[in-house]
């Protein structure tokens, strides 16, 4: 075992592949051929690791994904929330200013839901402005 912990080991290899290392190593930035042959052979069990377990990322690019979706979800989160915060003042004006008793809300949640569900949630104002003016 040499100084950096590795050991000889013998490799029997066609002409044509000792060629191809041999004029691709240096193009890799690789020092020497036989960092080369590491660093395809670790890129190789990394391959079948994947192909037996299904789902493989890199850990680098695992955590770059966590890291943008973390950040993400939190922008998500406080933008709901201050949608939230605004939905409900929008309540309290308006149920402080509409006169409508418990059965007539009722039905007005059970008609909204029925329309939600069926326009996948594409309601504009607009569109129930338009409705309620041809009343």
């Amino acid at each position: 075992m040499d100084k950096n912990g590795k050991s000889r080991h013998s490799v029997w290899l066609s002409d044509d592949v000792w060629r191809e290392v041999d004029a691709l190593y240096k193009l890799d930035n690789c020092p020497t051929r036989n960092e080369f042959v590491e660093k395809a052979l670790r890129q190789y069990c990394g391959r079948l690791h994947a192909e037996r377990t299904g789902a493989y990322l890199p850990r680098a690019l695992q955590e770059v994904l966590e890291g943008t979706l973390g950040v993400f979800g939190d922008r998500l989160g406080r933008l709901l929330f201050k949608l939230v915060v605004e939905h409900n003042m929008t309540n309290h004006l308006l149920g402080g200013d509409v006169d409508m008793t418990r059965d007539e809300y009722s039905k007005m949640r059970g008609s909204s839901v029925r329309e939600v569900a069926s326009t996948h949630g594409n309601i504009s104002f607009k569109d129930v402005l338009l409705f309620h003016q041809e009343e």
